[in-house]
């Protein structure tokens, strides 16, 4: 199951995090129990759930490569209730096989935790990008009804949901920004115009 959760794709995460709910007074504590007793949850207990939800990806401290994580933010919302947070992992794209390790990838997290979200980073390299298709910059980018996609070396598309969060950096570093109306067009047809394959990483600054 663990493995399973770890592996959930980007485009679901995106979805869960653009959504700006305000946290409901019974906090999930990440390993599928819900308590239903207790007051509303404080302030602080609000603030640090916000703080540390959502998918990220950090270094892993063993082999130096990417991995994709998850704080049981549930857990440290409850902690934080009574002064004594201290985050946990709920989820790593390397367990099963290295579910004992230290933790001590938390340190990224503790030290900038927004900017190693994978919303964030998703985000932040649209920005300023430019639909390889019909050159339209892209903007405010709408996650639940019109997600943009990749284009790969082969020239074909690929949505968020098939891709693993700890492949993120290589997806990134080796795709190009497609909209959403051009990769719509793509099971009717639409092709890309010979000449985007000369240079295409200049359509796209």
């Amino acid at each position: 199951m663990a493995l399973f959760q770890a592996q959930t794709p980007v485009l679901l995460e995106l979805a869960l995090e653009r959504s700006d709910y305000e946290i409901h007074p019974h906090y999930d504590d990440d390993g599928g129990r819900r308590s239903r007793r207790g007051r509303a949850p404080s302030r602080s207990a609000n603030l640090t759930y916000l703080r540390f939800r959502g998918k990220r990806l950090v270094s892993c401290p063993e082999t130096h490569q990417p991995a994709a994580v998850r704080v049981a933010a549930g857990k440290a919302a409850l902690e934080a209730t009574i002064g004594n947070e201290q985050l946990r992992l709920s989820e790593c794209s390397r367990w099963p096989e290295k579910e004992a390790c230290g933790q001590e990838c938390l340190a990224q997290i503790q030290e900038a935790p927004k900017a190693c979200l994978v919303w964030t980073i998703i985000n932040r390299w649209y920005q300023g990008q430019k639909c390889v298709y019909c050159h339209k910059p892209f903007g405010e980018i709408h996650w639940d009804d019109h997600p943009p996609a990749l284009l790969d070396s082969e020239r074909k598309t690929v949505e968020w949901n098939n891709v693993p969060a700890e492949k993120l950096q290589e997806v990134l570093g080796t795709h190009w920004p497609v909209c959403w109306s051009c990769h719509m067009a793509q099971p009717f047809g639409a092709n890309i115009p010979n000449w985007w394959w000369i240079g295409p990483r200049a359509h796209c600054a």
